[in-house]
C-alpha cells in the first residue's frame, strides 16, 4: 500500500514528497474525468448508430404500416431460406468440386441465379416423381 501512494507522480519541484490524499484524490479525479470523456463519446456515437437504424426502420413502417413491415421482413426472412436452400442443395449433386465452387460462387455473387436454379432443381425433380422423366 505504501508502494501505491508513493508511485503517484506529482510536481515536487525537486523534492521527493509523499502523496497526500488530496493528491491521490486529484489524480483519480482526473483519470475519472479521462474515461468518462471516452465513455461519453462511445455513448454518443452508439446513439448516432442506434438513432440511424430506428429512423430506417420508421421510414420503412411510414412506407409500409404494421403488416406491410411485417410482410416485407417475412419476404425477405422466406427469401434468405430459400437462398441457403439452394447453396445447400447445388453441394447434394454429384458434380465435381469445381463445378460446385464455381455454381456457388455465382449464387453468392448473383442471388437471383440461385433462385431460379432452385426452381428448375424443383420442377426436374416435380418430373422425376411424375415419371414424365
Amino acid at each position: 500500500p505504501n508502494n501505491l501512494l508513493k508511485s503517484v507522480d506529482l510536481p515536487t519541484l525537486g523534492r521527493p514528497t509523499m502523496a497526500t490524499t488530496g493528491s491521490i484524490k486529484m489524480v483519480l479525479e482526473k483519470n475519472v474525468a479521462v474515461f468518462q470523456s471516452l465513455f461519453l463519446l462511445h455513448y454518443k456515437d452508439t446513439q448516432r448508430s442506434i438513432s440511424k437504424k430506428t429512423d430506417m426502420l420508421q421510414a420503412t413502417h411510414d412506407i409500409f404500416g404494421t403488416f406491410g413491415t411485417i410482410f416485407v421482413a417475412l419476404l425477405a426472412f422466406a427469401l434468405l431460406i430459400t437462398w441457403i436452400a439452394a447453396i445447400s442443395g447445388i453441394h447434394e449433386y454429384p458434380y465435381s468440386e469445381r463445378k460446385k465452387l464455381i455454381i456457388t460462387i455465382l449464387f453468392i455473387l448473383f442471388p437471383p441465379y440461385a433462385f431460379v436454379w432452385l426452381a428448375f432443381d424443383m420442377y426436374r425433380q416435380y418430373a422425376i416423381l411424375k415419371g414424365k422423366n
